[in-house]
Order: C-alpha cells, then structure tokens, then sequence
C-alpha cells in the first residue's frame, strides 16, 4: 500500500546548481495493475515523485518531509552492498513482470542496475529501503 499526502498545488521550484541528482528509483508497467513511477532524489535531500500510472497520485509530486538524512541512509547502503559492482541487469525474460531500475550518480559516470526477477538479496534490501523511506511520505502535488 502506497501512503500519499496531498495539498494545493505548488510550482517546482527551480533546481539550485548544487542540487545533483544523487539517485533515481522507477517502477515500470506489467501487463496489470502494478504502479508505475519514478523518484528523484538530490543531493539536498529533495525528492520529486512522478506518478505515472497505477499509483493513487498521477502528475508531479515533492516530498514535504525527506532529507539529507534520508539520503545518506540510502547512499550508506548502497556502498554496503557493493551497488556499484553489481550487474547491470537481472532479468530471465520474462515478459509480464515489472522493472525495478535504480541509477545513482555520485562517481565520475552512473550506475545503474535493472532488476526484473532474481537480483541478489542485497539489492533487493536496498530497494526495499527506497520504498519505505520515500514512498511513505507526504507529497505535495506540484505544476510545471
């Protein structure tokens, strides 16, 4: 279950030079209901959550309460479990299952790493921690 906070809407407020993408986490379709959407984490902490389909919230959101903290929790675990030395891509063919893509960007060139079924464990950590650190908070819809 997917836990949204919703007020007026805002505009996104224009990105600082220093605020670089620190990562990105996206659920893709499946031939049924599973959500589809992307998160932006920056390196201030700001998040921006775009609802694509199958998700409670459609559109662009940011999140109200996530932080540097929330951050450098996520960074700490991806060096853990050695994020930047895993495969590039877990997939056994098959067609009906959602992606999970998670791209970080904090050396020279990105990492990212595509799990459709069977990445190892660790990934599937650190995954589950991006769910539940972002995806339960309060956003805040917002227009271009």
């Amino acid at each position: 279950m997917l836990v949204f906070g919703c007020s007026s809407s805002e505009k996104i407020p224009k990105q600082k030079e220093k605020d670089q993408l620190a990562f990105t986490f996206e659920r893709t379709a499946c031939f049924g209901t599973c959500p589809e959407y992307k998160i932006s984490v920056y390196m201030t902490g700001r998040a921006i959550l775009e609802g694509k389909d199958n998700i409670e919230f459609i559109g662009s959101f940011e999140c109200q309460d996530c932080d540097q903290e929330m951050l450098a929790k996520v960074i700490e675990t991806s060096d853990r479990i050695n994020f930047w030395d895993m495969e590039d891509k877990y997939d056994p063919g098959v067609t009906d299952l959602p992606s999970t893509i998670t791209t970080f960007y904090q050396r020279k060139e990105p990492k990212q790493v595509i799990n459709v079924m069977d990445g190892p464990e660790e990934l599937k950590e650190l995954e589950s921690l991006i769910f539940d650190l972002y995806l339960k908070r309060t956003w805040t819809k917002i227009s271009k």
